[in-house]
């Protein structure tokens, strides 16, 4: 798949999507580039944000990942079945977190 000149995330790597399900915990820290279709919204608080169960594509296929969609996006009118590029870190706690998000 080749990358747009545009893409504001194309010098991040790719999120190991199985790594990322065997060992959340071994990633924590560093930021990666997600690809994602947004699924069911699981919680909501409003000081921390949507928890969003989203679909990604992997070498083995389409796996559904947890995904924290902090308070400051409520701007963006995120539904299900909108597709994002996003620049997301995985926190002390090994959850994935959107630091920046663009609509595909």
């Amino acid at each position: 798949m080749s990358q747009r000149v545009g893409d504001p995330y194309r010098t991040l790597t790719p999120l190991d999507v199985p790594g990322f399900l065997q060992d959340a915990s071994s990633l924590r820290g560093n930021t990666y580039k997600v690809t994602a279709t947004v699924g069911s919204r699981i919680a909501w608080a409003p000081a921390t944000g949507g928890l969003y169960a989203v679909e990604v594509e992997s070498g083995a296929g389409t796996e559904v990942l947890p995904l924290l969609i902090p308070a400051d996006f409520t701007d963006r009118n995120i539904q299900k079945g909108q597709k994002f590029t996003m620049r997301v870190e995985v926190d002390d706690r090994g959850v994935l977190i959107v630091r920046d998000m663009q609509k595909v």
